[in-house]
């Protein structure tokens, strides 16, 4: 696989609410500094090829999450990878890796019970959501979040559950950010192993963003039976028991609202 170093002052630049933020050549191709809608953000990162791991760094580079001084001339995403990305241009702040990977709790450490990084996606939702005003949308209303023990307890919904997804739909509004994670049992614990995202258009329709090892980053709008279906496949029950979906609700900045 080619490698190659790309310095951060020769990356273009996109003006985000904190400050410039830098792009990928592939991403300032597709005039993503120019963007101020929410849905015409998240749609420049469509189709990007999933990598096991893969990101965009604070200095606009593909890198790794956990191998930072990896560099790549090719894009390539994962689920956290993809949402970390969405996340600097749709809240507009220039968010470094060290800030996303950071253990919220300080609970998923090598010495955890559960195992390194068992809330990963737990803890990435809210990094990237710190210092907002954030709740977990339930079927049943809302919910702050736990500042303790919340990656355990605060699991959300499940997710094969078409009533409960008929009342949390309807209640996405535009201008809010819709962060998920997906936890499943492993052993005698807990896995948060998938992130993602939801949009709200304005007419009625709820977006899923997300990249997967088989789709790559790529929607599907979730308020149709097809979409809602094929998401459901892809996080099917397994042996060990119900996969729960947890999802934040987010108020975007004014520059990057429907």
């Amino acid at each position: 696989m080619t490698l190659l170093l790309l310095f951060p002052w020769a990356v273009p630049q996109a003006r985000g609410a904190s400050g410039e933020i830098p792009l990928p050549p592939e991403l300032a191709e597709k005039n993503l500094g120019d963007k101020t809608d929410s849905l015409e953000i998240a749609n420049c990162f469509l189709r990007i090829p999933y990598r096991d791991d893969g990101t965009v760094d604070e200095f606009g580079r593909w890198t790794l999450l956990a191998r930072p001084d990896r560099f790549f001339t090719r894009p390539g995403l994962n689920c956290s990878g993809l949402l970390v990305s969405l996340g600097r241009f749709l809240l507009g702040k220039n968010f470094t890796l060290d800030e996303v990977n950071r253990d919220a709790l300080g609970d998923s450490g090598p010495d955890s019970k559960w195992g390194k990084n068992w809330d990963y996606g737990w803890d990435l939702i809210m990094n990237l959501s710190l210092g907002l005003e954030r709740r977990v949308i339930m079927p049943d209303g809302y919910e702050p979040v736990a500042e303790v023990q919340g990656a355990e307890n605060q699991r959300g919904f499940d997710l094969q559950d078409d009533g409960m997804w008929s009342s949390v739909l309807p209640r996405m509004e535009p201008g809010r950010f819709y962060p998920f994670s997906i936890s499943k049992a492993r052993g005698r614990g807990w896995l948060h192993y998938h992130v993602g995202l939801f949009l709200a258009d304005g007419r009625g329709k709820v977006w899923l963003y997300q990249s997967t090892r088989t789709g790559n980053a790529y929607r599907a709008e979730m308020t149709s039976p097809a979409g809602m279906r094929r998401f459901k496949e892809a996080f099917r029950r397994t042996r060990t028991g119900v996969k729960k979906i947890l999802i934040l609700e987010v108020p975007l900045p004014e520059h990057s609202r429907p």
